[in-house]
């Protein structure tokens, strides 16, 4: 049985089907969190604006710890970077 490393691994960086239709996935979120992030100053400080830019920033969170155990390497200096520690305290905001 696989570990959860070895899954996330072969989700980011397989090329089988499963891995492929993770990656549209993926990229089908990042098209739409560009549309919402186009679309948000139309929405002003609305509710449910709000609570959207909550629920994106929530899941670019997951995602963006989700990809660290699947690297092969790991980097925990990354974390380190400002731009990868800025948008943490943001998406509280």
């Amino acid at each position: 049985m696989a570990t959860v490393r070895e899954r996330l691994h072969r989700l980011y960086f397989g090329d089988d089907a499963k891995a492929r239709k993770f990656c549209y996935a993926l990229i089908c979120f990042d098209v739409v969190t560009i549309a919402v992030s186009l679309i948000s100053p139309l929405g002003g400080q609305q509710p449910w604006m709000i609570a959207l830019d909550l629920v994106i920033g929530a899941l670019l969170s997951v995602e963006f710890l989700a990809r660290l155990p699947g690297e092969r390497t790991p980097r925990p200096d990354e974390l380190r970077l400002p731009v990868v520690r800025l948008p943490i305290p943001l998406a509280a905001c």
